[in-house]
């Protein structure tokens, strides 16, 4: 689940990192500066930050490094993690992912998830999750390949 996590924000990151211009209520492209919207900025900004300190990109990525090394010899583990944490910019990861959050939620979107992830048992749901889905994931998949084969029977 974590690497699934950790994927999608980064895709997000990266698509997202393309400044926005959101439309005014005339159709403009560009959106008027006003003392609101600068003080809407403002307070993404913030929000982003806090969202980002509840969900550091480092423990994710040291998460994920840590499952991908379990593929490998025991004896090349601890090198791989060390090669890969060498090469993985943490600073640029956080920065796209701070200007993603700013231009794709609201500051009372931000608030709510800051609130959600900052909770004690927000790691404890997501543990869970990872249970939950690893136990339907088998039924998910016998379920799709019975769709596949049912609609392979009738385009015949």
């Amino acid at each position: 689940m974590r690497i699934v996590v950790l994927v999608m924000i980064l895709l997000l990151g990266a698509t997202f990192s393309v400044p926005v211009m959101a439309q005014d209520a005339t159709g403009d492209d560009a959106a008027q500066v006003t003392p609101e919207t600068l003080a809407d900025q403002a307070e993404r900004e913030e929000w982003a930050e806090k969202v980002l300190a509840v969900l550091p990109f480092k423990e994710q990525v040291d998460s994920v490094l840590n499952e991908m090394s379990m593929r490998l010899p025991i004896e090349k583990r601890e090198r791989f993690i060390q090669v890969m944490k060498e090469g993985i910019d943490i600073k640029t990861i956080n920065a796209a992912s701070k200007q993603a959050l700013i231009d794709i939620f609201s500051a009372r979107e931000l608030e709510v998830m800051y609130n959600y992830y900052s909770q004690p048992e927000y790691d404890t749901i997501n543990e869970k999750l990872n249970v939950f889905y690893r136990r339907i994931q088998p039924v998910a998949v016998e379920v799709v390949n019975r769709a596949a084969l049912d609609l392979r029977e009738k385009l015949k």
